[in-house]
């Protein structure tokens, strides 16, 4: 039998697939149903309906899906996942809420180009995978 590694969960934002050996968001997803809502409170004022929001390091959407709602159905939101397995959850879950206004992008952003070293990590040991 195959580990499971990932769960299911309802949260502020919609439904959410995160990894359960995530010790800071998907704890707090789970907890709470939401990650980092005070900073989410504090942006609201700033993203106008039908605009375009970037998301550097979306991790598995929690602020996308946030975006995504916040400019509405003819806004569009605009996010960056450089980690391969970060990036499968994220687009899963934008799926999964049926964020049609969300273009997600599998690579890294700097203000120079060229290559760069993403970390192994283990999936199956507690760790902060955002981190």
């Amino acid at each position: 039998m195959k580990d499971v590694l990932n769960k299911l969960v309802k949260t502020r934002y919609g439904q959410m697939i995160y990894n359960k050996n995530d010790e800071l968001v998907g704890r707090s997803l789970e907890e709470y149903g939401e990650w980092m809502q005070g900073e989410m409170a504090f942006l609201t004022p700033y993203i106008p309906m039908d605009g375009v929001c970037i998301d550097v390091g979306a991790y598995i959407g929690t602020h996308a899906l946030f975006f995504a709602d916040a400019v509405g159905p003819n806004g569009i939101v605009i996010v960056f996942e450089p980690e391969q397995i970060m990036y499968q959850l994220l687009s899963a879950n934008i799926a999964l809420n049926h964020h049609v206004n969300i273009r997600a992008f599998n690579c890294a952003v700097d203000e120079t180009s060229g290559l760069v070293q993403i970390t192994d990590m283990n999936y199956r040991e507690p760790n902060n995978f955002a981190g």
